[in-house]
């Protein structure tokens, strides 16, 4: 029988090691299922940009594109991951299988996961640059990204180099060196990820309440603006959730949690960073389920412009230099 100092701990009294417990099929089912659906997300949202719309690819189309690579990048991670042990009991895990592939793996997952986050930010405040050409509301824009690249810049820093030397950060045998505590780091970043998510989703409010349109529309806008209530409750979920694992003796097995939270936020905030660009594609293809477009404008009497757009959209200049718009 090997020695239970091959394994990462001792099964509690009653429980034998190898009794086939795993949810190592949920986390890849999670994690591959979140970025499939944001991929074909995106890839309708630039079928809209090249087939539906004159718009052009535009850098928030770039930014929400990158996100998506990001996400489907953490697919292949994820499975190294569970390689190392997580998704198991601890007492099922050597040593050797632990240490140092999972303090690497899990290095590479969270640098990509917080670039998926903050590049799906990015691109949903460079859409708020086509909202309006106000300039109190196109430098608090411009502000809140430079915060937001400023903080996937430290945090991707802090956790590579937490610890002296660098190679403590993964090898738990190095017993030498000094690291800035994990939790402390985890919490102030997740906290300010937060906060950023709660400005994200205040900053349009003010410029959509003054247009001039309809309650109905007025009504819709928000809506599509406050999917990213949702990314915000997840991003707190899973906070709390990383500081119960953190402590956790069964580290290997409780950590799984997590990780169905973040691929949840990483590919939930690509959805709402697409939502208001599949506008076109939901009127096109969609509509046969309410009823055509056509027999919608023939009895209330609405005509169409030879675009082919629709008369009551709300139609915002994208910068006092250029003639692009954005619509609702």
């Amino acid at each position: 029988m090997a020695s239970s100092s091959m394994y990462m701990a001792n099964p509690p009294a009653g429980v034998r090691r190898f009794e086939g417990e795993t949810i190592q099929a949920n986390m890849a089912a999670c994690a591959i299922t979140t970025a499939l659906i944001a991929l074909a997300i995106v890839g309708l949202r630039l079928y809209t940009r090249f087939f539906l719309t004159a718009a052009r690819f535009q850098i928030d189309d770039v930014f929400v594109c990158c996100a998506v690579v990001c996400s489907i990048v953490l697919i292949p991670i994820s499975f190294k991951i569970m390689q190392t042990g997580v998704g198991l009991h601890m007492w099922d895990v050597t040593v050797a299988q632990y240490n140092p592939g999972l303090g690497i793996w899990t290095l590479v997952a969270t640098i990509f996961y917080a670039w998926a986050v903050i590049l799906s930010k990015l691109s949903i405040l460079a859409f708020y640059l086509r909202l309006s050409p106000q300039r109190w509301f196109r430098m608090l824009t411009f502000s809140l990204m430079s915060i937001a690249t400023c903080y996937v810049i430290v945090y991707t820093f802090l956790f590579l180099f937490r610890c002296n030397p660098i190679d403590k950060n993964w090898d738990i045998t190095i017993t030498t060196g000094t690291c800035i505590n994990t939790r402390t780091i985890m919490t102030v970043l997740s906290v300010a990820n937060i906060v950023m998510d709660v400005l994200t989703l205040l900053l349009p409010i003010p410029v959509i309440m003054r247009l001039n349109m309809r309650l109905a529309q007025r009504v819709s806008v928000v809506l599509i603006f406050s999917s990213g209530i949702f990314v915000c409750a997840i991003a707190i979920q899973r906070t709390l959730q990383m500081l119960q694992a953190l402590t956790s003796a069964d580290y290997t097995w409780d950590i799984t949690e997590q990780f169905y939270w973040s691929y949840i936020e990483v590919n939930a905030g690509i959805l709402c960073a697409s939502v208001p660009a599949l506008k076109p594609f939901a009127k096109r293809h969609l509509i046969n389920v309410f009823g055509s477009s056509q027999r919608y404008h023939a009895r209330n009497g609405v005509s169409s412009g030879p675009t082919g757009q629709d008369s009551d959209a709300i139609v915002l200049r994208s910068t006092p230099k250029h003639s692009s718009y954005t619509r609702f």
